[in-house]
């Protein structure tokens, strides 16, 4: 329950920011979507937090043409107007619990962070003041949002994220339990060289691949060779394009039908395709199945750990919620 100075303070201040005259019919005079304790989020506020994501969107509905008026466009500015709201209230939770339990930041580390910040977006002071002043915005507005970012920052780490812990039994259980997630087609470990007929001529570029596999099977390096010959950006790697599977969108299906039926340590005759000379080598393969736990447990404990922070943040947050005084409008 809210004190009962405060709530009157809120009703002082809702009929003074939402009402004009005296009227039957209430006038919205400053669009207020929300009131946390003793903190108005305006419509206003919604949009400027939310300003990237907005602006985005009017890019995107600017290059659909016809569809420009599809009301699928307006749905979305709202859906992300409301996730702004929601985003903007926890904000004001956290920031309210900070102030009421006495916690406080030095001031030396609040300017270190603007210093940092200027430094890394802006450049300098002067860029920081024209993008200040081209926003609306003040010195004071900058400094107070890296601050509250930086309390954000704190709470959510001694209030979620520094409780969890995954248990290798935790991990264990996901991958036994989410084996489709880390299924694998056959794979091969592939080193490609491409010759450009374009600039070499078509004659003695053929002439340069057929001299390549001849040279592979006969015991030179095909790295070694792709470094020299490749006309690609990958011949500083040696040609290497580590492993693939089949299905991979970055090769080519001609190639990739050609890689497969090769054999680990076999290379291929030259493939000519849409105007270029492949030689292609493998050098190891992988038959289809379950990717090892070991390879993915990093990925597992990221994944258990988001879900955890997430349900710890939410229970945090609703706890907030409860003790807290939330209206909107």
């Amino acid at each position: 329950m809210v004190p009962v100075k405060r709530f009157c303070l809120f009703a002082i201040i809702l009929v003074s920011a939402i009402f004009r005259g005296t009227g039957a019919d209430p006038v919205l005079l400053n669009g207020i979507a929300a009131i946390v304790n003793d903190k108005i989020i305006t419509k206003e506020d919604v949009e400027s937090f939310k300003g990237l994501e907005l602006n985005a969107l009017l890019q995107q509905r600017a290059r659909s043409g016809a569809r420009a008026m599809a009301p699928e466009w307006g749905q979305r500015e709202l859906e992300i107007k409301q996730r702004g709201l929601e985003e903007l209230i926890d904000r004001e939770l956290i920031l309210s619990e900070f102030r009421q339990k006495g916690y406080n930041l030095p001031e030396t580390l609040i300017q270190d962070l603007v210093k940092e910040r200027i430094r890394k977006e802006f450049g300098d002071r002067r860029a920081l003041l024209k993008e200040l002043q081209e926003q609306g915005r003040s010195t004071e507005e900058f400094r107070r949002r890296i601050r509250e970012d930086l309390v954000i920052s704190q709470m959510n780490f001694f209030n979620v994220r520094e409780k969890i812990v995954i248990s290798p039994k935790k991990i264990e259980a996901y991958y036994k339990t989410n084996e489709t997630k880390f299924k694998l087609l056959d794979q091969v470990r592939l080193r490609m060289i491409l010759i450009n007929p374009k600039s070499r001529g078509l004659e003695p570029a053929r002439k340069l691949a057929a001299e390549i596999v001849t040279k592979v099977r006969a015991g030179a390096k095909f790295a070694d060779l792709a470094r020299e010959n490749s006309d690609d950006a990958f011949r500083t790697r040696g040609g290497d394009r580590g492993w693939m599977e089949d299905k991979e969108e970055n090769l080519r299906k001609e190639l990739r039908a050609i890689a497969f039926k090769l054999n680990a340590g076999q290379v291929s005759d030259p493939v000519e395709l849409e105007g270029a000379i492949f030689v292609l080598a493998v050098e190891e393969k992988r038959a289809a199945g379950l990717m090892p736990l070991n390879d993915v447990r990093n990925e597992i404990e990221g994944t258990l750990r988001a879900e955890e922070q997430q349900r710890i943040r939410m229970g945090w947050i609703k706890r907030l919620r409860e003790k807290s005084f939330v209206r909107y409008l």
